[in-house]
């Protein structure tokens, strides 16, 4: 019975509010407000027990919109629903201890990257080891497996990191 906070950048909180009003405003307890709009900053900090935990969101192009992707702590990139990351932002992405970048299929696609991309990509940036995500049903998760660098693995249900 209580609102839930959802995040988003200022072109989708305009989305939202244009096309889903209804969900952040109440109309005559007819249709109860269920969702309450909060903007995502660049940097989120919070504290989890005793730990600093620091949120960094950037911006990348997903075809022809724009999607977020978060880096935690200066050691985890997830970098999901994304076809280019703009060179400004390389820095942020160099020599992590893990890079979860999109990989779609083999072939190419206007809103995501494929495995001759993304492995372009991880080269760049050098992380310690990377996980490619998003992956479609026609990657084969063993044969995937066997092109890749030790360093490099395919997602998988229930696959856990620890930074």
């Amino acid at each position: 019975k209580r609102t839930v906070n959802i995040y988003a950048d200022k072109d989708t909180r305009k989305h939202f509010n244009k096309n889903f009003s209804y969900c952040f405003k109440s109309n005559n307890n007819e249709y109860p407000a269920i969702l309450k709009m909060n903007p995502i900053k660049k940097n989120i900090y919070f504290k989890k027990n005793s730990e600093n935990i620091n949120i960094k969101s950037i911006k990348v192009e997903h075809g022809n919109v724009n999607s977020i992707c978060y880096i935690f702590n200066k050691k985890l990139a997830y970098i999901s629903d994304v076809s280019k990351i703009y060179k400004k932002d390389y820095k942020h992405f160099k020599n992590l201890k893990y890079l979860i970048i999109d990989c779609l299929w083999y072939r190419n696609h206007p809103s995501h990257l494929n495995l001759e991309k993304s492995l372009e990509l991880i080269k760049i940036f050098g992380p310690k080891k990377a996980v490619l995500t998003n992956l479609h049903a026609d990657l084969d998760y063993d044969e995937l497996k066997s092109r890749l660098t030790k360093n490099i693995i395919p997602a998988y249900d229930g696959l856990s990191l620890v930074f």
